[in-house]
């Protein structure tokens, strides 16, 4: 077995136990030492490949939300993703439905933080942000640098923020509802750098 398929395979342990652990008990009280008892790997290991916890959480935010996103998004040229009339609606509603596919997970996670622990929060807002910035320059943003830094950042933290509204409200939207209300309040943004061929989503 390769390096990388090594690799892949301890991650994915230490991910599944993660969400096992999720689904049992309160975020609050999963600790690293019980996602490496649970994975059957050393605490040294763990720190091979996340940070903390939260860096975890981060990763499976990401491998939720953004896999069906990647794929979508490595299939265009800048030009045909300018092009796409629908395409951020596209991308937000997917992003959305990666979530709800995993409802149990996130209604736990989100509902045993609220009010207490903002984990959620600021792993959600990193992915999004760090999505956000490759996002902007291969759709062509001409802005500069500050400026994209910062429509990132705002991308990312209204995302979630709505997301955890959403969770909290037990889903109340389906993804696509969800996807066109945010869509339609950022669409200036769009308008305003991209014309026309940016697209409202009806």
């Amino acid at each position: 077995m390769s390096g990388h398929a090594v690799n892949n395979d301890v991650k994915g342990a230490l991910e599944r136990s993660f969400r096992q652990l999720v689904l049992e008990r309160r975020y609050r009280s999963v600790s690293i030492g019980d996602i490496c008892k649970e994975a059957h790997v050393s605490r040294n290991t763990f720190y091979d490949y996340f940070q903390n916890k939260e860096d975890l959480l981060a990763t499976v935010f990401r491998n939720d939300a953004f896999r069906a996103i990647e794929q979508f998004h490595t299939m265009f040229s800048c030009d045909e993703l300018r092009d796409i009339k629908q395409v951020e609606y596209t991308l937000v509603s997917k992003m959305y439905s990666g979530l709800l596919n995993e409802k149990e997970l996130y209604s736990r996670l989100v509902l045993s933080m609220h009010g207490n622990d903002n984990s959620f929060i600021r792993a959600v807002t990193k992915v999004i942000y760090e999505f956000d910035r490759q996002h902007l320059k291969k759709i062509g943003y001409r802005g500069s640098e500050r400026r994209a830094d910062y429509v990132a950042y705002f991308f990312a933290s209204s995302q979630a923020m709505i997301m955890e509204k959403w969770i909290l409200d037990g889903f109340a939207m389906s993804a696509s509802e969800l996807a066109t209300l945010y869509n339609n309040l950022t669409y200036s943004f769009w308008l305003e750098h991209f014309g026309a061929s940016s697209g409202r989503a009806q």
